[in-house]
């Protein structure tokens, strides 16, 4: 007498109570249900076909049909359980027991009920009220098959039409059958502990254009059932995000936002201000280089790169135009960083040395026989030398080589070169003498 007061008391109350059947805290699992005791009334439960777990299965869709409900595919994992994402189309029944032990499944609307003539296989949705105890035709009569039962399917008998049970069918229907069809399980939904905020760090930050960071989000409690976050920028042609990882794309400002995918109300924002780095490549001389085979730099976020060498123009260094809280960390190498927090819009440039010229001479005059190296790269040396020079007519000398030395002929100069590879790497502008060599016979 006991449990049976406790149940009219706990009936009275629930029409008081707001019973949710929509999925509001986004991913949701649900357990396979193997005993009746598992059960109370208020659980929001799904219908599934007869299937074992770690397989694909279908559930009771929102479908209505004309005289029976849809079905949607599920996956039930190893352990007996369904996780329904946000946007899922599986019905969600709240489950009433009345004070019999009869189940009544709510659908939002009204209780699925079998309708139609005595004859016909219907099941629709009433328009009953979810705090109206379940009775007739929108009542069921549920029992669990104790033996050769390995899936837990609950047998749910009309109470109405007591010929007919809810129960599924393989051409992809759920509706009343006379006991013909497939009974179907039942799998409750777990406790569901709602996020109660969301926190981000950092929650501002200055970038260059190209350069990332991570925004780390906190959901609270740490056992929310759904701790996914959604990302969003304000302004995606100045800075994006994808799972956290933010990019700045242009010089503007942009609000990166942190959103609880179970419950929108909750989030928490980051603001990024981008800035740009421009770089201008000059010569030493500050003549502007540009276009055609003319050395380029660029910058990605706090890596500037500059074109080593091209059409024999040499890099140099970096200069710092405006820093706005910026430095460079190598002022002599082409590719390197910029350091520090950036202020403001980053000015750089990329200063080249001019190409080197190199001249030939053989006994006072110019040379080019062949094809020799006439300009080059600072820092570089020649690669190709002249034709050999023959010797004056007025003498029996012998060519021997190349010096960078104005040589007389009266002593060995202190310099002598006869590969490219000997040659010494241009610090400037190069003049190179044949060296000749007197022999008797």
């Amino acid at each position: 007498m006991k449990t049976k007061f406790l149940k009219r008391v706990v009936w009275l109350m629930i029409p008081l109570l707001t019973i949710f059947t929509t999925n509001v805290w986004g991913d949701e699992t649900f357990t396979r249900v193997t005993d009746l005791s598992q059960l109370s009334d208020g659980d929001v439960v799904i219908l599934v076909n007869n299937a074992a777990n770690g397989v694909s299965a279908y559930a009771m869709s929102t479908t209505q049909n004309t005289n029976n409900r849809g079905r949607t595919a599920v996956t039930i994992s190893s352990s007996g359980t369904i996780t329904l994402a946000s946007g899922h189309s599986v019905q969600l029944l709240t489950l009433r027991i009345n004070a019999s032990g009869k189940y009544g499944f709510h659908t939002g609307s009204g209780y699925l009920t079998k309708s139609g003539s005595t004859s016909q296989n219907y099941l629709t949705t009433n328009s009953t009220a979810v705090g109206t105890a379940p009775s007739s035709n929108y009542a069921w009569t549920p029992s669990i098959a104790s033996s050769g039962n390995t899936n837990k399917k609950v047998t749910l008998r009309n109470v109405g039409s007591t010929s007919f049970y809810l129960q599924y069918n393989s051409t992809g229907v759920f509706s009343s059958y006379k006991n013909t069809q497939g009974d179907p399980c039942i799998f409750k939904r777990n406790s569901v502990i709602a996020v109660t905020s969301v926190s981000v760090s950092p929650t501002s930050k200055a970038i260059l254009v190209g350069e990332t960071f991570d925004i780390t989000a906190t959901v609270l409690p740490d056992n929310a059932s759904n701790k996914t976050i959604n990302w969003s920028s304000s302004a995606t042609s100045k800075a994006t995000v994808s799972s956290g990882t933010v990019t700045g794309v242009a010089a503007g400002s942009a609000t990166i936002t942190a959103t609880s995918a179970a419950d929108g109300t909750k989030s928490a924002s980051c603001s990024v201000t981008v800035y740009s780095v421009s770089i201008a490549v000059e010569d030493v001389d500050g003549n502007t280089l540009s276009g055609g085979s003319m050395p380029t730099a660029s910058a990605t976020g706090k890596t500037i790169t500059a074109s080593a060498s091209a059409n024999n123009y040499a890099f140099y260094q970096w200069q710092v135009v405006t820093a706005s809280g910026m430095s460079v960390s190598s002022t002599s190498s082409a590719s390197t960083t910029l350091t520090g927090t950036p202020t403001g819009n980053v000015s750089l440039k990329a200063v080249y040395r001019k190409p080197v010229t190199v001249t030939w001479y053989v006994n006072g005059n110019t040379y080019s026989a062949g094809t020799p190296t006439t300009a080059m790269a600072y820092g570089t040396h020649v690669t190709s030398l002249p034709t050999a020079p023959a010797p004056a007519s007025y003498c029996g000398d012998v060519f021997v080589g190349w010096t960078d030395e104005e040589y007389s002929g009266n002593s060995a100069p202190t310099h002598l070169y006869k590969t490219a590879s000997e040659f010494p790497n241009a610090t400037g502008n190069q003049t190179f003498y044949a060296v000749f060599a007197d022999y008797e016979n």
